[in-house]
């Protein structure tokens, strides 16, 4: 025996001290009656008096302790605590003064009683009670030692109980060793709560399961040995099948499939002459090791015979029906018989607790059924029953692990079959269900698959997006506002804006995911820095130029010799440039262009370079240089995207400061070399319009005496650029209506309007008056809606005023008047609008020399002293 059970520690009866007892001291000694014998009759004296005082004073009645005990004893055995917890308090003030050794050990063992078998009664299992009940019975042992008292084979049985209840294994097994070797029942009882207990409890990770089965295997063979002194058949036969599914079960956990199948069949042969009505437990446990090792029709067989065996409401039942819909799946995906299988399971035995060894097969049916659904494209139906078995395992602290570790695979494996088929929405919806079981933060891994499937699914959106044919772009409304059709409030099938938005939301996903992911991988150079770039990139996407400017700054911060270094901070320069953050752009660009000068990063950080100059006023910086760029910079070719956007950039920059002659000389090359790229429309455009202003100066050359051949010339130059000018509006327009209205930005949208304007102004100004009012009609239609049809409604009037059509014009100035009047004054503050001083003047010149207003002779255009083109 590994310790003595009757000797008790001092903690196991600190809580549970005795009154104070009373005992009486006599004196120490008396004087010699040598010294007193001149004293005998007063001593005498006092004597009688003592008598008759100890006399006239009232008798103590001894209370009977023993009759309370005797009664307490039979309320407890009658399980009437209430009047045994009366009698025990009825005995407590006499302890001390009336009860033996005997009586008061009998107290405490009662005390005991009490409480372990009400709590048995209640069905509780608290710590507090537990430690009261082991520390009643050491109570009881530690006052009874004197007289030799000692627990009974009941009450060793009890107090073993309670030091496993107490998680004291190593004690309760001392004190099994101490009890009589019959009724056995009692010794393998508590052996086999201990393994219970143990069983019952969960660790936060799989090798916490794994390792629970392994420790308990020594209890099980204890339990065996204590079972084979059980004097019944029936119960040894019980408890040794018990032991025999359990070791089965461990064999499985410790992934030793080939020896539990032995180890079962052996068992199952030993035990079959008895009969067979008692083995579907084994008959289980068999046929789910065989389906493990790939023996589906023997599997299938073992688990229809113990279905045949077990009553239709056994739980056992719901166990075998998951297994062979397994089977099913693994076997042939019979999806159909798996389904029924599964959903039996489910409906026939929904046991949700998970203090009962049969949890696991609602869980582990819905999981099943899951999977069938998803097989068969049901993923709203899979999504939910996997959503279901989610929650019940998040409601657990410690989710048992097979279950748990089914749902985290097959949710993956749905993910992939859902990735593969380009379906990232849907593989999302199936990742996202992790989310119950981690709600702080998915797993790293996770994290990085949702982050990919963010990713791919915003690509995918920006490319549906693109891919808007003409057919669907004719379903909006040509100013790209309401949509057309039987209902005007119902939103456009396709709208390119909210696509967008939309991919740009899962961008910014994608780099939240990527982010933490790299900063849990830390430890992980190379996977905290590709990670790192990814976020940045993704935010970069998703417009979150503070986010990105984070993630790129950390990189750069952070990875000194990396080989993408100087990419990352041209990269940061970028975001701080999107960000509206020139000073801090500059600084990364310049960076770069004086410590690298030879490195293609230093490249491009120039035009960027020249933008930040722009944007802080420093035009000549920014000129010199675009122009050492596209001029005589050594390593980049015409052929180079810097030479590229360097010849673009210059050509903006001149055409914004209204040198237009520099402007016309840039863009005319830049739209030859790209004016087939997506830069086109908007190079046409700009050029059209430096063409179009560029004619001011020459007009006003025009009125300057000069030679006849050098007034032809002009003349001639001016027609020839505002013909080109006309020509590259109306290719400017039919580019950007190339895409849906709803995909340009702002300043292509107001570029766009002022294209249809500016191609009818060059029209008009060339005198080809009759196509100008088409034009000015044309524009008109196209912005109804726009204060800018204003503009078209006046150069209206003054074209039908040119061609001499009085009465034409007098409608035209009617309405252009009524237009006036519904436009409110603010608009006219947009200096986008296409209305120079000169539409002004010109219409209120023909105000004044032509009676607009009044209503005039009748007469046809025809009549009329028209001027022609």
């Amino acid at each position: 025996m590994a310790e003595d059970p009757t000797n008790p520690t001092p903690d196991e009866n600190a809580d549970l001290e005795l009154p104070p007892a009373d005992a009486q001291r006599l004196p120490d000694g008396t004087l010699p009656w040598s010294q007193v014998w001149h004293v005998p009759v007063f001593i005498l004296g006092l004597v009688m008096l003592g008598l008759g005082v100890y006399w006239s004073l009232p008798r103590h009645e001894a209370f009977n302790v023993q009759a309370h005990l005797d009664d307490a004893d039979l309320y407890l055995k009658a399980g009437n605590f209430e009047k045994a917890h009366e009698m025990l308090l009825t005995v407590e003030p006499h302890l001390n003064e009336d009860a033996n050794t005997q009586q008061l050990a009998t107290y405490w063992t009662q005390a005991g009683d009490l409480v372990y078998l009400q709590q048995r009664a209640m069905g509780g299992d608290l710590k507090e009670n537990n430690e009261r009940i082991r520390a009643a019975y050491y109570r009881a042992l530690e006052v009874g030692k004197p007289i030799g008292y000692t627990l009974d084979g009941e009450h060793l049985g009890r107090l073993a109980e309670t030091h496993v209840a107490l998680n004291e294994n190593d004690k309760a097994l001392a004190l099994v060793d101490e009890l009589p070797a019959q009724p056995a029942e009692r010794r393998y009882r508590v052996v086999r709560r201990m393994i219970d207990r143990r069983l019952q409890q969960h660790g936060p990770t799989v090798e916490d399961e794994q390792n629970k089965f392994t420790a308990v295997m020594p209890l099980v063979d204890r339990f065996v040995v204590e079972v084979q002194h059980e004097s019944n058949p029936a119960l040894r036969r019980e408890q040794r099948i018990w032991a025999i599914t359990l070791r089965g079960r461990a064999m499985v956990r410790d992934r030793d499939v080939p020896r539990a199948t032995t180890y079962l069949m052996q068992e199952l042969s030993r035990l079959q002459p008895e009969g067979e009505r008692d083995l579907a437990p084994l008959y289980i446990q068999l046929g789910k090791v065989l389906s493990l090792s790939g023996e589906y029709p023997d599997a299938r067989r073992y688990l229809t015979k113990a279905r045949g065996l077990l009553d239709p409401h056994d739980p056992l039942q719901g166990h075998a029906l998951v297994l062979l819909g397994q089977i099913a799946l693994a076997e042939s995906n019979d999806t159909q018989t798996a389904s029924d299988l599964f959903t039996q399971a489910v409906t026939g035995y929904p046991d949700t607790d998970f203090a009962s060894e049969h949890h696991e097969v609602y869980l582990e049916g819905l999981i099943g059924l899951a999977d069938v659904e998803a097989q068969t494209q049901l993923h709203r139906d899979a999504q939910e029953h996997f959503l279901m078995a989610a929650r019940l395992l998040a409601e657990n602290r410690y989710p048992p692990a097979e279950p748990l570790s089914r749902l985290v695979s097959s949710v993956n494996a749905r993910y992939d079959t859902s990735y593969d088929v380009r379906n990232y929405q849907q593989a999302l919806d199936y990742l996202s269900i992790l989310g119950v079981l981690y709600p702080k933060e998915l797993p790293p891994a996770s994290q990085l698959r949702m982050a990919d499937a963010h990713e791919r699914l915003a690509e995918q959106l920006i490319e549906q997006a693109k891919n808007i044919q003409v057919s669907d772009r004719a379903l909006l409304s040509a100013d790209g506002g309401a949509p057309t059709g039987d209902d005007p409030q119902a939103p456009p099938p396709y709208d390119q804006s909210k696509l967008n938005q939309l991919a740009a939301t899962h961008y910014a996903q994608a780099g939240d995911l990527y982010y933490r992911y790299a900063q849990a991988m830390t430890g992980d150079d190379r996977e905290y820095g590709s990670k790192l770039w990814l976020a940045a990139e993704a935010y970069d996407k998703a417009q979150l130029y503070d986010k990105s400017i984070r993630c790129w700054d950390e990189y750069v911060q952070t990875r000194g010799e990396d080989p993408k270094l100087l990419e990352a901070i041209n990269r940061l320069g970028n975001a701080y440039l999107a960000d509206n953050k020139p000073e801090d752009a500059q600084r990364q660009y310049e960076r770069l262009v004086e410590n690298y000068t030879r490195t293609p990063e230093a490249y491009n950080s120039l035009v960027p370079l020249a933008q930040c100059y722009i944007l802080d006023g420093r035009t000549e910086d920014a000129r010199r240089t675009l122009r050492h760029v596209i001029e005589d910079h050594e390593a980049i070719t015409p052929e180079s995207e810097v030479y590229r956007d360097a010849l673009v950039e210059l050509g903006k920059l001149e055409y914004n400061q209204g040198h237009y002659s520099q402007a016309i000389e840039k863009l005319t090359e830049a739209v030859e070399r790209y004016g087939d790229t997506p830069q086109g429309p908007m190079l046409r455009y700009r050029l059209a319009d430096s063409l179009r202003q560029s004619v001011i100066p020459i007009e006003h050359d025009l009125l300057e005496p000069l030679p006849q051949s050098k007034q032809q010339a002009l003349r001639n130059e001016r027609s020839a650029r505002l013909e080109k000018a006309m020509r590259l509006f109306d290719e400017a327009i039919r580019g950007m209506e190339g895409a849906n209205p709803r995909s340009l930005n702002d300043l292509e949208s107001v570029c766009l309007r002022n294209a249809y304007f500016y191609r009818a102004d060059a029209a008009y100004d060339l005198g080809q008056f009759k196509k100008s009012i088409d034009l000015y009609e044309t524009a008109k239609d196209r912005y109804e809606r726009n204060p800018a049809s204003l503009v078209a409604m006046v150069q209206i009037v003054n074209a039908y005023c040119e061609l001499g059509m009085k009465q034409e014009a007098r409608v035209a100035n009617k309405n252009a008047h009524d237009q006036l009047k519904r436009i409110p004054d603010e608009a006219f503050e947009d200096k986008s609008l296409p209305m120079s001083r000169r539409h002004w003047q010109d219409w209120l010149r023909w105000n004044s020399e032509i009676d607009l207003f009044g209503s005039g002779p009748p007469g046809s255009s025809a009549d009329a002293n028209s001027r022609t083109n």
